[in-house]
C-alpha cells in the first residue's frame, strides 16, 4: 500500500500544480483585461469629449436646417398663393378687357377699313392681316355665311 500512496501522492501534486498554474493564469488573465478596460474606458472618455462639442454643432446644424427648410416651404406657399392671385386677376382684367372694349377695337378696325376703302387706298399690310383675323373669328364665331364675301 506505499507504493500505492506515493502514486496518489505525485498526482495530487501534480494536480495542486496544475490548479495553481491555472489559478496564476486567471489571474494574470484578470489584471490583463482590467488595465485594458481601464484603457479603452479612458479612451471612450477621450473620443465622447471629443465628440460631444460636434455632436451639438451638428444638432444646432440641423435645427437650423429644419428652420430654413420650414421658412423655404412657407415662401413657396406664398409664392404659388400670389402667383394664383395675379393670375386670376390677369384673367379678370383680360375679361373686362375684352368684353368692353373688343366692340369698341372692331368699330376703329372698320372705320379704317371704310376711311381706306373711300380713299380708294388698299390698307397698310398689318391692317389686311388683322382684317383677316378679324373676319376669321368672326366666322368662326358663327357669323357671316362661310367666310363668303358679298
Amino acid at each position: 500500500m506505499g507504493a500505492d500512496l506515493g502514486t496518489t501522492n505525485t498526482w495530487l501534486a501534480i494536480l495542486t500544480i496544475a490548479v495553481i498554474i491555472q489559478t496564476v493564469g486567471l489571474i494574470v488573465a484578470a489584471v490583463i483585461i482590467a488595465r485594458v478596460a481601464r484603457r479603452v474606458d479612458g479612451a471612450l472618455e477621450r473620443a465622447e469629449a471629443t465628440i460631444a462639442p460636434l455632436s451639438l454643432k451638428a444638432h444646432k446644424a440641423l435645427d437650423e436646417l429644419h428652420a430654413l427648410s420650414t421658412a423655404a416651404r412657407q415662401a413657396e406657399q406664398t409664392i404659388r398663393e400670389t402667383t394664383e392671385q395675379v393670375g386670376q386677376r390677369v384673367r379678370d382684367v383680360r375679361t373686362f378687357v375684352t368684353g368692353r372694349f373688343w366692340p369698341v377695337i372692331g368699330l376703329a378696325r372698320g372705320l379704317r377699313a371704310a376711311a381706306s376703302m373711300i380713299r380708294n387706298r388698299p390698307a397698310s399690310p398689318r391692317a389686311r392681316a388683322l382684317d383677316e383675323i378679324g373676319e376669321s373669328r368672326f366666322v368662326y364665331e358663327g357669323g357671316g355665311n362661310g367666310g363668303e364675301h358679298s
